[in-house]
This record gives C-alpha cells, sequence and structure tokens, in this order.
C-alpha cells in the first residue's frame, strides 16, 4: 500500500484559541502616538461587567479641554464653559451633520418636519458663542475641541511655527486666550461673579 500523504502530515494538538483580554485596548502604535503628547495616556479605574473593576488606558491627545484641564493649564470655569460649547453644538445636531439617517422615510415633496425647540434653542446659543467669540478664538475652539484635532497638529497647520513643539505651544496660547474669552463672554468680569456669588 503506497504512503498516504494525509498519513505523514504531523498531528498538532488541538489548542484552545487565544482568550482576548479586551479588544477595546488601544494597540502599540496609538498608544506611542498619545504618549508624543506629554501626559496624554491616562490610566483610571471603571466598573466592569459584573462590578468588577477594570484598568483601562484612555488617550486625551484628541480631548484638548480635558487634556489642559488635567494638566492644570486652565481653570475650573474654562473647562466648564469649554464643554457648554462642545453640549451646545452636539445638542443642536451639528455633530450629526452630513450623516446619513437610513431610517428616516424619504419623500420628494414631502412635508417639511420642523426642528424641535430643544436642538433650535441649543443651535442658537452655539452661534451667540461663536459670534461673540470672533473668528480667531472660534476657529481654535472649532477645530480643537469639535473635531478633536491635536495642539500639535492645528499649530503646525495655522502658525508659521515648523517644529513640532513651537507649534504646540502656540496652539496652547491661542486655546487659553479663546477660553479666557468664552468664561469672560458667558460669566462676565471675574469681579462682579465674586460680587454675584458673595450675595447669593
Amino acid at each position: 500500500m503506497p504512503p498516504n500523504s494525509i498519513n505523514h502530515l504531523p498531528k498538532y494538538k488541538k489548542q484552545p484559541p487565544k482568550a482576548v483580554d479586551d479588544v477595546s485596548q488601544p494597540t502599540a502604535q496609538r498608544l506611542k502616538q498619545a504618549a508624543l503628547e506629554d501626559g496624554a495616556v491616562v490610566v483610571e479605574a471603571v466598573e466592569g461587567e459584573g462590578g468588577a473593576r477594570v484598568t483601562v488606558r484612555r488617550m486625551l491627545d484628541g480631548a484638548v479641554l480635558e487634556l489642559l484641564w488635567r494638566r492644570r493649564v486652565i481653570d475650573n470655569e474654562q473647562y466648564q464653559c469649554g464643554t457648554e460649547f462642545y453640549r451646545h453644538w452636539y445638542e443642536a445636531g451639528l455633530g450629526r451633520s452630513g450623516v446619513v439617517d437610513w431610517a428616516q422615510e424619504r419623500v420628494d415633496g414631502g412635508s417639511f418636519k420642523p426642528e424641535s425647540e430643544t436642538r433650535a434653542y441649543h443651535l442658537g446659543r452655539w452661534q451667540k458663542m461663536v459670534r461673540d467669540l470672533g473668528m480667531i478664538h472660534s476657529r481654535v475652539m472649532c477645530d480643537c475641541v469639535l473635531m478633536g484635532q491635536t495642539l500639535k497638529v492645528y499649530g503646525l497647520a495655522h502658525s508659521r511655527q515648523k517644529s513640532d513643539k513651537l507649534a504646540k505651544i502656540w496652539a496652547q496660547a491661542q486655546m487659553e486666550a479663546a477660553l479666557a474669552q468664552l468664561v469672560f463672554n458667558e460669566l462676565g468680569p471675574k469681579q462682579t461673579r465674586r460680587h454675584e456669588a458673595m450675595r447669593g
């Protein structure tokens, strides 16, 4: 009987598939990219399934507000006003602009569906914030806070700096100035805020 090629194959032991700890963990390349931003990788303990504590790594290089707040570059008022800027933009539905909603009925010549009052309110608040900030300050807020650009990318795109470090420093100064103006526009001068807090 001639040898059968199947009989000459080495026998491999079946090994169970390797268990993946967490597929949501970042890749090594992504961690390296975030580590280039000083302090952009944060390790936090969160509650996982079944109440167990799980350690996760968050990259803050795209979350400029939180990154600056954690470094204590901006104060709580600036952080809160920046998150309000984002919230009004998002609640106005502008974050979903250009995204096709396949569940929505499409009829040519159909009736116009009015926007909700809530969306109109948030749109009006966001537009007022942008108008009051002006073109220069609103550009850094829109690019970094709303679109998630890193400070380095924004600085290289809009400053005349060729060095990554100098571009990042320039962009951070622009962001701090924009947030200071936003706080002034929304809350008023510091002296009046202190007097109102003492009275209330």
